[in-house]
């Protein structure tokens, strides 16, 4: 008989698992509860808790089932959990409460517990800690109060205007004396000049244009344009604003900010300068230059020099990575170095090394590998 069918036959089948208890159940649902979660007699003395509970108190399981509020925590702390026990106990149905309990909120829900025969047996409940949600509130309302401030220190303007081609302004930040040379006041309402006449006229029609568009189909706008201020100056400015609808869901008025940005178009003009510097460098050296990717092989850029001493183009070279044009005989003191480059074990590498070009030539060059 082959042995294989032996040891099949002689399997036991497999044990079903026993139905757990309710009351276990039960005890696995509490304790996967977000908060803490206990029940108490009539004496104060806690008959069961959850892991949340357990955890809280920092005692074992077995130390808390049997002990009072005084015997699990400071006298302040139990205090406080006594007289809600009383107040319950009373005939007051207290529900949800909150209470500071050193430092720390926390929300508590409190109730008789009442058996299936109707008899009290003492209290339930469950509380968790509200401090984030309380800081949040305290940060909410010190947000509003500070709101008016902060839009009057802003760096740029906000402002509120109708949608008009006048860009009639109804409301403007302080901002606008140090954006503009203007006050508030002398824009609002276009009482001595309007926005639109500060808008540079090379920009006027092409930003009005998409001004009405965007608010038309309800989208944010958002325009970069130049202004030119009661002194004569001319700032680039980056606008945005959005669409507000009355109760009845007309479009009403556009409120945004305009912020400076003469300072950044400047630092992205010398960076368009500093790159066309570097692409011509790069572009007409007399040396071969490669940047390429130190995992794969492949490279991200080379110059013409690059192309013109390994004898391809450019394009080819985009499709190859180094080790298929390379002389076998240097190819393992290449890897090598560039394992010392990647490990930063060494800055940088210069070594003689051969490379074969399309038709079988070589030519010798002199390299210096760096970390891009």
């Amino acid at each position: 008989m082959d042995n294989k069918n032996i040891r099949n036959n002689d399997k036991k089948p497999t044990k079903r698992p026993e139905t757990i208890s309710f009351e276990h159940a039960l005890q696995l649902v509490i304790d996967n509860l977000p908060f803490d979660v206990w029940m108490k007699d009539v004496d104060g003395k806690y008959l069961a808790v959850n892991k949340s509970f357990v955890d809280y108190v920092g005692a074992p399981y077995k130390n808390i089932i049997g002990a009072t509020d005084h015997e699990l925590y400071p006298s302040d702390e139990a205090e406080i959990y006594l007289a809600s026990d009383q107040a319950i106990l009373s005939g007051e149905r207290q529900g949800y409460f909150e209470a500071i309990v050193d430092g720390q909120w926390k929300e508590e829900y409190k109730d008789l517990a009442i058996d299936d025969k109707g008899k009290l047996v003492g209290t339930t409940g469950f509380s968790r800690d509200i401090t984030a949600r309380k800081q949040m509130e305290r940060d909410l309302e010190v947000s509003e109060k500070s709101k008016a401030v902060l839009i009057s220190n802003l760096p740029g303007v906000a402002f509120r205007c109708k949608n008009d081609d006048d860009w009639t302004m109804t409301f403007l930040s302080d901002g606008c004396y140090e954006l503009t040379g203007y006050y508030p006041d002398e824009l609002l309402n276009n009482n001595q000049i309007s926005y639109n006449e500060l808008i540079s006229p090379k920009f006027r029609d092409v930003v009005y244009k998409q001004w009405t568009t965007d608010i038309s189909a309800n989208k944010k706008s958002d325009d970069e344009y130049v202004i030119i201020t009661k002194s004569g100056e001319e700032k680039w400015v980056w606008e945005q604003s959005v669409p507000v609808l009355d109760q009845d869901g007309n479009l009403s008025e556009s409120e945004g900010f305009i912020l400076d940005i003469t300072a950044n178009k400047k630092v992205l003009e010398a960076l368009d300068e500093s790159e066309d510097r570097f692409r011509t460098i790069f572009e007409k050296a007399p040396i071969g230059i490669g940047i390429f990717n130190t995992n794969t092989g492949f490279l991200y850029q080379v110059n013409p020099k690059f192309a013109e001493i390994l004898g391809r183009t450019m394009e080819e070279l985009s499709s190859l990575d180094w080790q298929s044009y390379s002389h076998p005989e240097e190819l393992q003191e290449n890897i090598y170095n560039l394992e010392q480059l990647k490990k930063k074990q060494i800055p940088n590498f210069s070594m003689n090394n051969r490379y074969i070009r399309p038709d079988g030539s070589v030519v010798w060059v002199n390299m210096m590998i760096v970390p891009f």
